[in-house]
């Protein structure tokens, strides 16, 4: 009997034992999945541009410089921890993330502690190496400790096309052309949508412009008159969310530009994608309504005025309309 209880014992510590093992690995496992998230926290650069991700409330945020709108990672790659991809999307009130179908880029890192992180457009083949700048995090490393032989099998093939290019790691010269009509096809996509954003905006402020240059209108016509002068100027101090000025010395720039718009976009909507901006350079005021006065004229020659005209020099638009005939 004692040594009946001794194997019953022992067959009950063997049965223990592997449930032990099987909750620590499930336990590190979970635990590396929660790390892969963070793999991409850190300053990345290529081709002069950087990027730079941080981690602030279990939210991950991405830096892609001045004139781009705050942007977040959504992660795409659910149910395997590597490569791990991520949806860059565009951050809405209240600091939320809008959806992965809402893409801006994706993002995609072979193995938690990889040297490179590579950028795609969600449409396209195109795709763009932008290297670790600095170690990996504490939280990639940690992660890296608990690999799968899937993630084996994906660093082994990371570091396998590393060795399949030029001599000492490097792109051809071919190869580096590619990569730029790459960017730059990027980049210029980055700018037309910043500038189509201004042309949105502005629309909408041109609508506020026309009515309001009708209620002045109508203003006249209650005095009984049949033609009206209006400083385009003047109207726009009381339309929302108008760029408004700001002196400095004797002359006015822009100070603020609206909701959601960002200098960039004006600039690559008036002067095109291909220009850059000289970093630091003010606006000025005036050349944001001259640009957008000829095209409030066109919207009030719609209006059916029996004339309508703007005025060299000035931001006045002067209208006449057809005198009643006399009973």
């Amino acid at each position: 009997k004692p040594q009946a209880a001794r194997r019953e014992r022992g067959a009950a510590s063997r049965v223990e034992q592997p449930c032990h093992w099987h909750g620590h690995w499930l336990a590190e496992v979970m635990e590396g999945g929660s790390r892969s998230s963070q793999a991409c926290v850190g300053e990345w650069h290529g081709r002069g541009k950087t990027i730079k991700i941080s981690s602030e409330g279990g939210e991950l945020l991405v830096d892609m410089g001045p004139g781009v709108p705050a942007l977040t990672l959504v992660q795409t790659s659910e149910g395997r921890a590597w490569p791990t991809t991520w949806a860059v999307v565009r951050r809405v009130e209240g600091g939320r993330a809008s959806g992965a179908q809402s893409a801006v880029y994706v993002f995609e890192l072979p193995v938690a502690a990889s040297p490179n992180l590579l950028v795609k457009k969600p449409t396209g083949d195109g795709v763009v190496e932008f290297a670790r700048v600095g170690p990996a995090p504490a939280a990639a490393l940690a992660s890296a400790a608990v690999r799968s032989p899937e993630e084996k099998a994906a660093e082994r093939a990371e570091k396998a096309e590393a060795r399949s290019r030029s001599p000492r790691g490097k792109f051809s010269f071919a190869e580096s052309l590619a990569k730029i009509v790459t960017e730059k096809k990027i980049e210029h996509s980055d700018r037309d949508r910043l500038a189509a954003a201004w042309l949105a905006y502005e629309s909408k402020l041109l609508d506020k412009a026309v009515e309001l240059f009708k209620g002045r209108c109508v203003r006249e016509a209650e005095i009984q008159k049949c033609t009206a002068t209006i400083s385009f100027e003047v109207l726009s101090r009381e339309i929302d969310n108008f760029p408004r000025r700001q002196l400095s010395g004797s002359t006015y720039y822009v100070g603020t530009w609206g909701e959601g718009i960002c200098v960039e976009g004006w600039f690559w909507a008036t002067r095109g994608v291909a220009t850059n901006p000289v970093p630091g350079v003010q606006i000025l005021f005036a050349e944001v309504l001259q640009g957008m006065i000829p095209k409030l004229v066109d919207r009030v020659r719609t209006l059916g005025f029996t004339t309508c005209s703007h005025e060299a020099g000035t931001w006045k638009i002067s209208v006449s309309w057809p005198k009643p005939e006399d009973e």
